[in-house]
């Protein structure tokens, strides 16, 4: 066996291997015995088949597989013995000659295109990086109770209409019932004259409006009468009967121990006060976990500034893109060239990510990658308002997630990452800052926009 290996400049290489017969022989004959030792062969007792009629048989596939599995194991082997720092995954040269397998091989040679990622430096001591600790207010911890009273809070029934309410009744149009069960929210009513005409309602009464001013949205015309969003054009009518059936208003929640109960579910909050301490109590929790993200947002931020615009195989990488999206029928030449910008400032991250990993030996366990499932269900939790989650709830919640592929991978980079933050954090300068609660989410909206 040869392996050569011919850079053709920084970023791109031919690697090339010969094989003669006596690297990939005696592997292609066991697998044979192998194979006749299962098969079945009418004539021959299962197992006993000729060593030259399974050959002859199944021969040239076991060829093939053998080659396969043989240059795919040299391949990965050179690569990680030369520590060859790779884009992508090789690739068949071009110029790879076909193997004549008609006749009887005595050597094979392979030939596979590198892309490399280029040689660079980033000095972490060197690096300035905002660090936030968000500060709550006591308008932060006032906002949340009346948000949950808006969550909590319950449609009641009002004895006449007020510009808050919400009528359900029976439409008619040119004296025609068009939807037994209407619903008409008079907050939504855009003309004022028209909203005037149902203030002071009550069941029973009949308004007579015009929907065409009244309602801009084609989901309230829809609501209204009770038709699909794509059929709303056949009734925005400028004269519709609605009676009355019943008027109701949203009222928050009361701040008393059921709505204590409903935010924080057997923690035992029984007065206002000790409501406010679970909730900054929650707050430095979610808080602790936004100034992390937002601390790794700015890591990355700052070494791809440092680095630079790196110089990438860019004809190599848009190969293998059309290569590994030779099976999706929505990818064409025009989505690659779109997209290859966003792909490009991706992976120089990810080359930067890997470069800084390995030279500081950053490496994550099984582990590493199950904690930031639970951190990753944590957070989702959190969106949602949930806080006091069981940690064998979060456990199984994150085992479910480890079982799907990319989004393993996704939690292996984030680990990575994680890690990665914290050597960043030992060693580079960081601007401590502190930051209202308020203007940290402008912040991050802003960045997210």
């Amino acid at each position: 066996m040869n392996i050569t290996q011919q850079n053709s400049d920084a970023l791109n290489a031919v690697l090339t291997i010969e094989l003669e017969k006596a690297d990939f022989q005696p592997k292609v004959d066991q697998a044979i015995k192998n194979t006749a030792k299962k098969v079945a062969i009418k004539g021959f007792r299962p197992g006993h088949a000729p060593f030259g009629m399974v050959k002859k048989m199944y021969g040239t596939q076991i060829l093939v597989d053998e080659l396969n599995k043989l240059v795919g194991e040299t391949l990965t082997n050179y690569i990680k013995e030369n520590k060859i720092d790779i884009l992508g995954e090789p690739l068949p040269n071009e110029d790879q000659e076909t193997l004549d397998l008609d006749k009887e091989l005595e050597k094979a040679t392979f030939k596979f295109d590198l892309g490399i990622a280029p040689d660079f430096e980033v000095n972490l001591e060197s690096l300035a990086v905002d660090s936030y600790e968000i500060q709550v207010a006591d308008e932060d911890v006032e906002q949340t109770i009346k948000n949950a009273q808006q969550r909590f809070g319950t449609q009641e029934p009002v004895e006449a209409a007020t510009e808050k309410s919400l009528l359900k009744g029976k439409v008619s149009v040119d004296g025609n019932v068009v939807n037994e069960n209407g619903y008409l929210s008079l907050q939504l009513i855009k003309d004022e004259a028209e909203k005037a005409k149902f203030v002071g309602k009550k069941v029973g009464e009949t308004v007579v409006f015009d929907a065409k001013k009244s309602l801009n949205a084609d989901h309230d015309v829809a609501v209204l009468f009770g038709v699909n969003d794509d059929e709303v054009s056949n009734y925005k009518q400028d004269s519709v009967s609605f009676e009355i059936s019943s008027v109701s208003e949203f009222k928050d929640a009361e701040v008393n121990e059921e709505l204590f109960e409903k935010m924080f579910p057997n923690a035992g909050v029984k007065d206002v006060d000790t409501l406010k301490t679970k909730i900054l109590e929650n707050y430095a929790e979610s808080n602790k976990l936004a100034e992390f993200y937002r601390l790794a947002y700015d890591v990355r931020k700052a070494m791809m500034a440092q680095v630079g615009e790196l110089q990438l195989p860019e004809a190599f990488l848009k190969r293998w893109l059309t290569a590994i999206n030779k099976e999706n029928e929505k990818f064409s030449p025009e989505i690659l060239e779109s997209e290859f910008p966003a792909f490009k400032e991706d992976l120089t991250w990810q080359v930067i990510k890997n470069r800084v990993s390995s030279k500081n030996d950053i490496k994550i366990e099984y582990q590493d990658v199950v904690n930031e499932a639970k951190l990753d269900a944590k957070a989702q939790f959190m969106n949602y308002g949930i806080h006091s989650v069981p940690d064998e709830a979060l456990n199984n919640y994150a085992l479910r997630m480890m079982k799907d592929d990319s989004q393993r991978q996704r939690l292996a980079s984030s680990a990575i990452e994680a890690k990665l933050v914290e050597v960043v954090r030992g060693k580079a300068t960081l601007n401590k800052k502190t930051i209202s609660l308020a203007d940290f989410n402008k912040m991050v909206n802003a960045t997210q926009a």
